[in-house]
């Protein structure tokens, strides 16, 4: 995604956000926010993508709303994963599928099953171990 895609994805989602607080309705919230957490998790900002997943997920719960909780749990996998947080991130993916299971939402437990961070480990260890472990020589420091 290009810088300047990011830079429009954050201001769309404050937008939405602002609207969706205008209005007061739980479900509205909760998706803004993770639509927000999404944005902002893209853009690298990965506490506090994990703050408005732990907003909407307080929302969608105290309002009964698992569908939007198991969406937040999965939005909050992704920067969990990239903090090198597997083992939240496993969890929140299984709290997530095991609720969208028990109220019969089997497509989006799938759904939810297919994106486990257990896939996502792989990648993220090979980009640790070339960029972190072994940097890349900067080109003025090549012969």
């Amino acid at each position: 995604m290009a810088a300047s895609e990011i830079g429009r994805a954050l201001a769309a989602s404050e937008l939405v956000l602002a609207l969706a607080n205008e209005f007061d309705v739980p479900r509205t919230s909760a998706e803004a926010l993770g639509v927000r957490a999404m944005a902002l998790a893209y853009a690298g900002r990965l506490e506090e993508s994990l703050t408005a997943c732990a907003a909407a997920l307080d929302i969608a719960e105290r309002s009964g709303l698992v569908i939007e909780a198991s969406r937040a749990r999965l939005a909050s996998v992704h920067p969990l994963a990239r903090l090198a947080r597997y083992d939240e991130a496993i969890a929140a993916g299984n709290q997530a599928r095991d609720a969208l299971f028990a109220a019969g939402e089997l497509a989006l437990a799938a759904r939810a099953n297919s994106s486990s961070p257990m896939r996502a480990m792989p990648r993220f260890v090979s980009i640790w171990a070339t960029t972190v472990a072994s940097p890349p020589m900067p080109r003025s420091a090549r012969s």
